[in-house]
């Protein structure tokens, strides 16, 4: 038997079991429905015959093991009009997609599920991380994938270098930095504004924007997260995360600090402060806090805090010096 008999056996069969599983199709829909799919010959026609033999309503019903050519016929269904068709969802996050190329232990998965899973050692680098992209030496994390010379461009706004994030009209690349988010309507004002974040009700803009709020993994309060949870270590709010820790350049200390990107790490207690005039003393020393009166030292904020009648006395005689 030849392929062509195998072939047209197969779309004999897969026609018939698709006129009598949807609703309202008949066979010539049918046949246009496989051809859109890319399912009405060769292997993709062979899989989904085999597939209905053995699972007649997986076009309802979707079974644990399943070829593409299925999601794509369930997806070219319901563009056609079938809405009784349930399309395959992604095995990790539920995702309805045609883009179900990659197989698991748990079923096939979306782009971005599968990007997860590919963690490894970047062969840049050598962190351990999610791979990003393959290149000649072996895979490369995001950090080394957005530095690639094959990726960076010329971004036409700033001028530097960068993975571009957005084409203009005549071509040009523009980076994350330089480029203007679309504006859409937003799901809460209904204003034409751009867009800030989406949710399950729509896009939504900045101005409607609000952080969703966890509980701290410290301290145990409701609030919004700076330092989400790691394999290592839990959600942190502002007030609990003190920033990413290393070694300080200037005291050799391990405490969390600042201007690590820089090469130069320096702690808080390290870092310099520049000397402003005390409100309470009146002399110019690095300041320790800011209070509604003005900015205090060290020594004087270890004292007991003025009172309210006070503090008003305290801001008053500060608002007359600085008309004088």
């Amino acid at each position: 038997m030849t392929t062509a008999d195998t072939d047209g056996g197969s779309r004999a069969h897969v026609i018939s079991c698709l006129v009598a599983l949807v609703p309202g199709l008949d066979a010539a829909g049918a046949r246009r429905v496989l051809a859109a799919a890319r399912a009405d010959r060769g292997r993709a026609l062979r899989e989904v015959d085999a597939l209905l033999k053995e699972h007649p309503g997986a076009l309802v019903t979707t079974p644990a093991a399943y070829p593409l050519a299925l999601v794509r016929l369930a997806h070219a269904l319901i563009e056609a009009g079938y809405q009784t068709v349930a399309a395959p969802a992604c095995a990790g996050c539920g995702k309805i997609t045609i883009d179900l190329r990659r197989k698991t232990a748990s079923g096939r998965v979306c782009g971005a599920c599968a990007a997860r899973g590919s963690t490894g050692t970047c062969a840049r680098c050598g962190r351990a991380s999610r791979i990003n992209a393959r290149r000649p030496e072996g895979g490369i994390c995001s950090a080394c994938y957005d530095k690639d010379e094959q990726v960076v461009t010329e971004c036409s706004g700033c001028g530097r270098r960068r993975r571009a994030a957005a084409r203009m009209p005549d071509g040009s690349a523009r980076c994350q930095f330089c480029a203007t988010r679309p504006a859409r309507t937003c799901s809460a004002c209904g204003q034409q504004r751009t867009v800030a974040g989406s949710t399950d009700v729509g896009p939504i803009c900045a101005s409607c924007y609000q952080a969703p709020q966890r509980p701290c993994g410290r301290c145990g309060r409701t609030h919004t997260i700076a330092r989400r949870a790691t394999a290592s270590a839990p959600d942190l709010r502002y007030g609990c995360y003190q920033g990413a820790s290393a070694v300080c350049s200037v005291c050799g200390e391990t405490r969390p600090c600042q201007r690590i990107s820089s090469g130069s790490p320096i702690c808080r207690t390290c870092r310099a402060r520049p000397p402003r005039p005390c409100f309470r003393c009146g002399r110019a020393r690095p300041v320790q806090a800011e209070w509604p009166a003005g900015a205090g030292l060290r020594r004087l904020l270890r004292a007991r805090p003025p009172s309210s009648r006070k503090m008003h006395r305290l801001q008053r005689g500060a608002a007359a010096d600085r008309q004088r």
